[in-house]
């Protein structure tokens, strides 16, 4: 007895599902194919299953035969249309090409959610079991695909997630699976219809913001901050930043995943938004100033909604800079450097399931910067370890350093922790973003070592803790600067008064310098002078064997005094980068 029903594949050709049954012992036979017969043509999604390797209780074997590693081949889950919502879910893996003309397709970006509880679903005729999110998704794309074959990559099924060598190697085309993918299908769950006005507000934003260049911003952005834009009205605002308290935004994955999306849907449930222009949408809600009167609930969805478009703005970026997307800007190496550090400080607000996928997730848009191939046996700690010195060759610069010292004891002290919020960073000054390409030493003589070049310029001789007073007037001044760009140097008092305000310690040096660190360093630590640094940072001898070696302690900000400036603050001590300074450098072990 044979049963065939025509699916129609997003890529508009027929599939023809076959079903053979004979004796009970002789299993079953299906084929998924195009219908085109045995034409060569390269385009086949012929799969065969024998149901001898099927048991009638689950499955012993797996569905995933493995992927040619020396080819860019994916596979892609067509979940078979059914008329009653309460069937199990039907999906058949086929495998394709990403360089094949005809792949169509969607791709989901979702959270993974709990491991518990499971749901049932089928393989290739082999029973497997999902997490809800996943679940929930499948079974309302299925529904709003019905009564066609609806095809779409997700990871957890389109990946053989127990197979670390293939993970990794699919994992390095992540970018290029999102921005091949017709549309991105980002599930926020069935979720709480609360969500649907503030997603409402997003979908009329993005649409409005839609026409014009975006260059001029994303350059204001890393000089000046966001561009000013129209305002919203203060309920549309809470609603948009309540609509960020899901936890879908709070993924490691999502920046790459609708960065490069060419079509973005916002799905809750069966409500359907459509985004564009993710860049210029960032910017809009960046500049609305009723973010800094959120408190309470909405206070924490502005917090996630701050820090995700501010990562979709540098994200733009560098997915033009990388050329995986259409408007491609002949952006300067100071510029992309800039944008690609300022992503990592963001990144440790975000949550991934493994430490690893801190470092992976941002692969995709830091090309020639973290050319690092995805490998998920090796620890996670030493993929951090080899970021770090990566991205420190890539760019010429040791700012990577100003983001050491995380007090994770398995790390090296000069290893910037990718899972940790990030220090106060300095913003680019004249000299960071001039013509010159940084060129600063840094080798790796063995696994935790970093030799750099340094001058020593002080000892600590004594610290203090920062006077309530003055924190206060800080915390005034960065607001003061926050809403009067036009007339005050962000730069100068709006950064040393951040300083100030974050800062745990005054210090006073031995030079006759006075200065302030987030850390609290101790009496007699050495402030040094790196290549490309304009901040000094605050260094201890570490007892390593017989080789005078370091560890860095934090870095540390040098006031001086300024004359009518707002509540009488210092302004920032920026060390120079001229040859005269070079000559006094020596060879620095950090570990």
């Amino acid at each position: 007895m044979e049963h065939q029903q025509d699916l129609q594949a997003s890529s508009g050709e027929r599939l023809t599902l076959s079903t053979s049954q004979g004796n009970q012992n002789d299993g079953k036979k299906r084929r998924l194919s195009t219908g085109q017969g045995n034409q060569n043509d390269g385009k086949s999604l012929e799969w065969v299953l024998t149901a001898a390797n099927v048991s009638e209780e689950g499955d012993a074997s797996s569905p995933y035969r493995p992927l040619a590693k020396d080819r860019r081949d994916i596979r892609l889950l067509t979940v078979h249309p059914s008329d009653h919502a309460a069937d199990v879910l039907q999906c058949y893996l086929t495998e394709w090409s990403l360089e094949d003309p005809a792949l169509s397709y969607d791709a989901l970006s979702y959270e993974w959610a709990k491991p518990e509880p499971t749901f049932p679903i089928t393989v290739n005729g082999h029973r497997t079991r999902i997490r809800r999110s996943l679940y929930n998704a499948l079974r309302q794309l299925r529904t709003d695909a019905n009564p066609e074959a609806y095809v779409i990559w997700a990871d957890a099924l389109c990946i053989n997630q127990n197979d670390d060598e293939e993970r990794g190697h699919q994992v390095a085309m992540m970018a290029d699976v999102f921005s091949n993918a017709s549309t991105v299908r980002a599930w926020l769950g069935k979720g709480d219809p609360a969500l649907d006005k503030g997603l409402r507000v997003m979908e009329r934003l993005a649409r409005c913001s839609c026409h014009g260049a975006y260059a001029a911003e994303c350059v204001l952005l890393l000089e000046k901050g966001p561009a000013p834009s129209r305002n919203l009205h203060s309920s549309e605002f809470l609603a948009l930043a309540a609509s960020f308290q899901a936890s879908y935004w709070t993924r490691a994955w999502i920046v790459q995943e609708l960065s490069f999306g060419k079509r973005v849907v916002l799905q809750r449930g069966d409500q359907a938004f459509h985004i564009q222009c993710w860049w210029r949408l960032a910017c809009i809600i960046q500049a609305q100033s009723e973010i800094v009167a959120l408190a309470g609930e909405e206070g924490r969805g502005a917090t996630a909604m701050i820090n995700f478009t501010s990562m979709m703005q540098y994200a733009r970026l560098l997915c033009d800079s990388s050329g995986k997307r259409l408007g491609h800007f002949p952006w300067s190496p100071h510029v992309v450097h800039e944008a690609g550090y300022q992503l990592m400080t963001h990144f440790a607000l975000q949550r991934a399931s493994e430490l690893h996928d801190y470092v992976y997730a941002m692969s995709g848009f830091l090309h020639g910067l973290l050319d690092i191939k995805p490998n998920y046996k090796k620890p996670a700690l030493e993929v951090f370890e080899d970021a770090n010195f990566r991205i420190i060759k890539a760019t010429g610069s040791l700012r990577m350093l100003y983001g050491a010292a995380s007090g994770n004891p398995a790390l090296p002290s000069w290893v910037f922790d990718f899972t940790l919020p990030a220090p106060l960073l300095p913003y680019p000054s004249e000299a960071s973003t001039g013509s010159a390409q940084p060129n600063a030493y840094a080798e790796n003589p063995r696994k935790g070592q970093l030799r750099v070049m340094g001058a020593p310029l002080a000892e600590v001789v004594s610290v203090f803790e920062v006077p309530k007073e003055t924190i206060i007037k800080a915390r005034q001044t960065v607001w003061d600067c926050t809403n009067h760009r036009d007339r005050i140097d962000m730069k100068e008092i709006g950064f040393a008064a951040a300083a100030l305000e974050q800062s745990k310690s005054l210090l006073c040096f031995s030079n006759g310098w006075e200065g302030c660190s987030l850390i609290r360093p101790a009496i007699g630590d050495v402030i040094y002078h790196f290549e490309t640094l304009q901040h000094p940072l605050c260094i201890r001898r570490s007892a390593y064997g017989t080789q005078a070696a370091y560890s860095i302690v934090g870095v540390c900000y040098l006031l001086r005094p300024l004359k009518h400036t707002l509540n009488n603050l210092p302004g920032l001590r920026l060390l120079p980068q001229g040859e005269a300074e070079r000559a006094n450098f020596v060879p620095i072990l950090l570990v």
